[in-house]
């Protein structure tokens, strides 16, 4: 009888898991980005490589991630099935080189094969999966596993070649996302607990990474389009608010490790203004002693590589969570940043089910194994539902995150998308349709097209309050401050009680960092609430 490579078994295994996670996610839509970089006729098919290459696309410099999709789309077009099977092909692959890695590091390919099917099924990890675009960022991940695997090659043959293919893969990752740049630190935690070489050895094959990195550096300031970016100054808060801030984004990634429920790509929060400051700068020392105790004490330890891999996973949070948002005055965390180093966490995960096998009768573990599977499987089965188009998701965005305004846009676009039929008021049935699209183009930034259907709408009906308080912020917006004044006195005579479209604008400033005018366009909003009461 023929035998079956168990390693071949574990590949199949992780494969057809994933495919049955996310079996029910085939047909879910186009959204967000998806709808800038697939669906317009200028989208990234429309770029010839050489273009892509020295500009990237719409503004992003990840050349291999856009080159990709650009044979995504020519061969899938507007179907979305097409993006969705390779994503899927591409998060199995991912998951097979984890097996691969652990098993090399660890020995012991039942806790390396357990640890990847923790993390191909866990809810954290979905977005890499149900995001059209998302396969760009699954190639960041699969270019540090492949430096890595040829790290480990070099180390055990002695080969140069190896080396010089780990650092060309480390090299093409940043084409795809410049996250990698911090993946010599994760490659020296590997080479520490799991090699015999010399320090100095290990510390100097680390630093030749810095060469592909200069390199890199190098090319992105000489030929991509620059873009000024948001950085911590523009938030303008003191050392304790900004460890206090860290603390809490970093807290909430990995309580949805632990309790997987309200996952999003992206979360944003606002900054910590009052701080204990004690309490905070305790717990940051009370986790650096925890890491320099296991990289002094811990050695060979499965365990504290694993906790190490984690929390040094977190250092690119203390720069890219205040780069895209905090000129918003806000700032984020995305689970996907952390797609290499929360195989920590999944090992952590793996070695206690490992634990349970050698100390309970194996039966009774292989059901509690079978019961941790069958439960995340199910969570991240249930949540596909949720990516399904993009008036879903964002609602369910909204809910669970409403902090970030881009859900708000998400929505605008989609409800322009459904709704618009051109500025003709004999095609709406009513001032309220004409205005409420006046109010999505208002949230996208597109204000000349806002003005045309708040002035439509009062045309087909000038005592239409809903479009009188948009056109009123929108004047306010424009710094058109009388205008603003006497349109919303108008509003206000009409029906002074209607706060649905005031308050949902409230957010257009939010998202367009006017804070300030938010909040006072809230406190009005409480005294009027307030005088009619």
């Amino acid at each position: 009888m023929m035998k079956i490579n168990p390693t071949l078994l574990a590949c199949i295994s992780i494969f057809f898991l994933c495919l049955l996670t996310y079996s029910n996610s085939l047909n879910n839509g186009f959204l967000m980005d998806d709808k800038l970089f697939i669906l317009p006729d200028d989208n990234v098919a429309s770029m010839s490589n050489i273009e892509i290459i020295k500009n990237g696309a719409k503004g992003i410099f990840r050349p291999l991630n856009w080159i990709i999709l650009k044979y995504e789309i020519l061969l899938s077009g507007k179907n979305p099935i097409g993006y969705q099977l390779f994503n899927i092909f591409l998060f199995s692959i991912l998951g097979i080189n984890f097996y691969l890695i652990l098993n090399r590091l660890t020995k012991n390919s039942f806790l390396a094969l357990i640890t990847s099917l923790l993390y191909v099924v866990h809810p954290i990890n979905s977005f890499l999966v149900n995001y059209k675009t998302a396969s760009g960022l699954q190639l960041h991940i699969f270019f540090m596993q492949v430096s890595t695997i040829f790290l480990l090659r070099y180390v055990d043959h002695k080969k140069k070649v190896f080396y010089l293919l780990s650092l060309l893969s480390y090299f093409l990752g940043f084409f795809c996302h410049e996250i990698i740049f911090i993946l010599p630190v994760y490659l020296f935690l590997i080479l520490y607990f799991f090699t015999d070489l010399k320090l100095k050895k290990k510390t100097l094959l680390c630093v030749g990474y810095a060469l592909p990195l200069l390199f890199y550096m190098g090319i992105r300031s000489s030929v991509a389009q620059r873009i000024k970016m948001a950085n911590i100054w523009d938030l303008g808060i003191s050392l304790n608010q900004y460890i206090a801030t860290m603390q809490k984004l970093i807290s909430w990634y990995l309580s949805k490790l632990l309790w997987s429920r309200d996952i999003i790509f992206t979360w944003d929060d606002r900054v910590v203004l009052d701080t204990h400051h004690v309490v905070h700068w305790g717990i940051m020392g009370l986790v650096l002693t925890m890491l320099a105790w296991l990289l002094l004490k811990r050695g060979k330890q499965v365990y504290a590589f694993a906790i190490c891999l984690l929390f040094f996973g977190f250092l690119p949070a203390f720069l890219a969570s205040f780069t895209y948002t905090s000129s918003m005055k806000t700032v984020a965390i995305e689970p996907h940043w952390f797609g290499f180093t929360s195989i920590g966490f999944f090992l952590l995960l793996g070695l206690g089910v490992n634990f349970l096998c050698q100390h309970w009768r194996q039966d009774i573990a292989f059901v509690v194994i079978f019961l941790i599977i069958v439960g995340f499987v199910g969570l991240t089965y249930r949540g596909n539902a949720v990516w399904k188009n993009a008036n879903t998701f964002c609602r369910y965005w909204l809910n669970v995150n409403s902090t970030n305004g881009a859900a708000w846009t998400c929505l605008a676009e989609d409800y322009i998308e459904r709704h618009d039929k051109g500025r003709v008021q004999e095609q709406y049935s009513s001032c309220r349709d004409i205005a409420y699209l006046g109010w999505a183009y208002h949230t996208i930034g597109q204000a000349q097209s806002a003005h045309d259907l708040y002035s439509l709408a009062l045309r087909k009906d000038p005592q239409c309050v809903v479009s009188l308080y948009g056109l009123g912020l929108l004047y306010k917006q424009l710094n058109e401050k009388e205008a603003s004044r006497q349109v919303l006195a108008t509003a206000k005579e009409i029906d002074s009680s209607y706060y649905l479209i005031y308050s949902r604008l409230v957010d257009v400033f939010s998202f367009n960092a006017e804070k300030d005018d938010a909040r006072k366009i809230t406190r009005m909003l409480r005294k009027i609430n307030n005088h009619e009461n």
